[in-house]
């Protein structure tokens, strides 16, 4: 998925944008881009449909305490509990290569 996302950059002329893909273990790394200026709101895109329920939840309590505040994380898992540091921000649904109507879970960093 790296890979094709830098491609997808590249093809729309934005190889040199301030854009990063990382695969690592969500558990322990990085949750802001070493482009990124601390102080300003991110989006950060979890994949995490298939993950165990800790998992997403161990990830979605950092965001709630690393992330700057104004920051969103999306989220394809269930909503679940509340998290402090985030508060829910709404849902919304949208094709993917799987399903017509999936729906996201918007948090966002308070």
């Amino acid at each position: 998925m790296v890979l094709t996302g830098r491609e997808v950059l590249k093809d729309h002329g934005l190889a040199s944008a301030a854009v990063e893909f990382e695969v690592g273990d969500a558990t322990d790394c990085p949750l802001i881009s070493r482009f990124h200026q601390p102080s300003s709101p991110s989006i950060l895109w979890l994949n995490d449909e298939e993950w165990p329920k800790e998992l997403r939840e161990g990830v979605k309590a950092r965001a709630g305490q690393e992330l700057p505040i104004g920051s969103v994380v999306v989220s394809y898992g269930p909503q679940g509990p509340p998290v402090p540091g985030l508060k829910p921000a709404g849902s919304l649904r949208a094709a993917t290569s799987w399903c017509r109507a999936e729906e996201f879970h918007l948090w966002q960093r308070i």
